[in-house]
C-alpha cells in the first residue's frame, strides 16, 4: 500500500509540493518573513533597519509611559500632600470623631450598599480630608494611638456599613413583600 503524497513516510523527491497560487506573492505567502507592503527591490538591510526602528519607537513610547506612571505612584506614596490643619490634636481628633458619627447615620439608611458606603464616605468629609495634618498635630505617643483607635474604628464602621447594607437590604425587601402581601389580603 503506497503512502500518501504529502505523507512523511514517503521519499522526499517523491513529494509533489504545488507551486505558490499566481497572488500569493502579493498577499505575503511566498516568502517566509516576507512583508506584504514590502516590495522586492528594498534590500533587505533597509528592511530590518526599518524593524528594528519600528521597534525602538514602540519601546521607547513604552518607556516612557510607564515611568510618567510610575513617577506619580511613587510621588503619592512617597510624598502624600497633607491638607494642615488649623485645630490642636484634641479638637482633631474630637472633629474626626463627630465626622465618623456624622457618617455612620448617614450611611444606614439607604437599601444599596453603593449608595450607603457613598453617602458613608461623603459624609466623612470634610475633616477626614485633613488626617495627615491631625496626625502632624498629634505628636505624643499617646495622642497617636489615640488617632490609630479613630482611624481603625473608621475602618471597622465602613466595613459594618458595608455589611450591614448587604444583610439588611433582602431583610428590608423581605420585610416590604411580607407587609405588602399582608396588606393586600386583607391582614388575614
Amino acid at each position: 500500500m503506497d503512502a500518501p503524497p504529502d505523507s512523511p513516510d514517503r521519499p522526499a523527491e517523491s513529494r509533489k509540493i504545488a507551486p505558490p497560487s499566481p497572488g500569493a506573492a502579493s498577499r505575503g505567502e511566498a516568502r517566509r518573513g516576507s512583508l506584504p507592503s514590502v516590495p522586492d527591490d528594498v534590500p533587505p538591510a533597509t528592511v530590518r533597519r526599518g524593524r528594528r526602528l519600528a521597534t525602538i519607537v514602540f519601546l521607547a513610547v513604552v518607556a516612557v509611559f510607564t515611568l510618567t506612571q510610575a513617577g506619580q505612584i511613587t510621588k503619592q506614596v512617597l510624598f502624600p500632600q497633607v491638607l494642615r490643619s488649623n485645630l490642636g490634636c484634641e479638637q482633631s481628633l474630637a472633629s474626626l470623631y463627630q465626622a465618623l458619627e456624622r457618617a455612620r447615620t448617614a450611611g444606614e439608611a439607604d437599601l444599596d450598599q453603593d449608595t450607603a458606603l457613598a453617602r458613608f464616605r461623603a459624609a466623612l468629609d470634610p475633616e477626614w480630608a485633613t488626617l495627615e495634618g491631625a496626625r502632624v498635630n498629634c505628636s505624643s505617643a499617646e495622642q497617636r494611638r489615640s488617632l490609630d483607635a479613630l482611624e481603625r474604628l473608621r475602618y471597622a464602621e465602613e466595613h459594618a456599613v458595608r455589611r450591614e447594607a448587604a444583610s439588611l437590604a433582602t431583610l428590608r425587601r423581605q420585610v416590604a413583600a411580607d407587609v405588602a402581601k399582608h396588606t393586600q389580603s386583607g391582614g388575614r
